[in-house]
């Protein structure tokens, strides 16, 4: 055999080769697609929520923002947005009616209540709380999954029409983490490909179970460099929003729900703290103590995902409303 008859074979095989994997790779694709329900977890689910219910925003420096109008069910239960991209079945005038206090709620994906209904979400049940007088106050939900600092400060931006009177900030510990950018083709893939989220779910889960080590992962956000100095500035921003505008910034500290008997990380309160020192009139909640006493998983979605569940939101609530119907007491907040 000549040295073009070699070459020849040789790109035939190989396009066979690529030709089967193509063909093996479109039916996986095809068998994980019909029998998604069997192997459906808490990546999967997060995955199928970016694809559905999220889109790229046109906010320069925000990575996504939820589809406005939309529903879908995720974790077994229903997530719908309204015209705002807001987690609400109900619409919010522009501009605010009279005799209407707005307290817009920031954060992530634990704000937004991944695996928790609508009425049981801390800034839901907080709304039910303070709703219990003559004035009307309307607790608007803008939490978005994998939220960090500054998709917050962008999102308190984006949200400035609808007025608000307080500003609540559900801060949790990975606020800190950079959010990256895929590659066009990465994104087209990683939208729309049930081999690359069922994949991806194996490689997670293998990882943490061999290395388990989300105290590491989380501790190296709160060391000095960049990442750090750009939350701080992020957060800065919020609150000189709502000193400009001359309303409350209300900052929750949200804890980690693995060990509830000793605070692991006591550099996230050093962050916050050092924040608040600098701006005293942040009014600030820690809620570590709130839970402290209680079974961890008692407070998660599901044993593989410790999201809040309906107990820990109302907690959540619960703590929050202590301290804001007071500052409501104050007549001057309503504009």
């Amino acid at each position: 055999m000549n040295m073009g008859s070699k070459i020849n074979s040789l790109i035939k095989n190989m396009s066979l080769f690529v030709l089967s994997m193509l063909i093996f790779i479109l039916i996986f694709e095809v068998i994980l697609r019909i029998t998604y329900p069997l192997y459906a977890d808490y990546n999967t689910e997060m995955w199928r929520y970016a694809v559905e219910l999220k889109q790229k925003s046109n906010i320069s420096g925000l990575k996504h923002e939820h589809k406005p109008s939309k529903s879908g069910y995720f974790y077994g239960v229903e997530l719908q947005t309204n015209s705002l991209g807001i987690r609400s079945y109900r619409e919010y005038d522009i501009p605010k009616p009279a005799n209407v206090i707005r307290i817009l709620v920031l954060g992530d994906s634990i704000t937004l209540g991944w695996g928790v209904s609508y009425n049981d979400t801390y800034p839901k049940v907080l709304e039910s709380l303070l709703n219990n007088g003559s004035r009307k106050i309307e607790v608007i939900n803008t939490g978005v999954g994998n939220y960090n600092t500054v998709s917050e400060l962008l999102a308190l931006k984006k949200f400035m029409d609808l007025d608000p009177d307080m500003i609540i900030l559900g801060f949790y510990i990975n606020d800190l983490e950079k959010l990256d950018t895929p590659s066009k083709i990465g994104y087209v893939i990683k939208s729309n490909s049930y081999t690359y989220a069922f994949l991806y779910d194996k490689v997670v889960n293998t990882y943490y179970n061999v290395f388990n080590d989300y105290k590491n992962f989380y501790s190296e956000l709160y060391k000095e460099g960049p990442l750090k100095d750009t939350a701080n500035s992020a957060l800065i921003e919020m609150i000189e929003i709502a000193n400009n505008k001359s309303i409350p910034f209300v900052l929750v500290n949200i804890p980690e729900l693995h060990n509830l008997e000793s605070n692991e990380f006591p550099e996230v309160q050093e962050f916050l703290q050092d924040i608040v020192k600098e701006h005293p009139e942040v009014v600030y909640i820690d809620l570590f103590d709130s839970f402290k006493g209680e079974e961890p998983t008692t407070l998660w979605v599901s044993l593989e995902d410790s999201h809040p569940n309906a107990k820990g939101h109302k907690i959540i609530a619960q703590e929050i409303y202590k301290v804001v119907a007071n500052l409501l007491k104050n007549e001057s907040i309503a504009h």
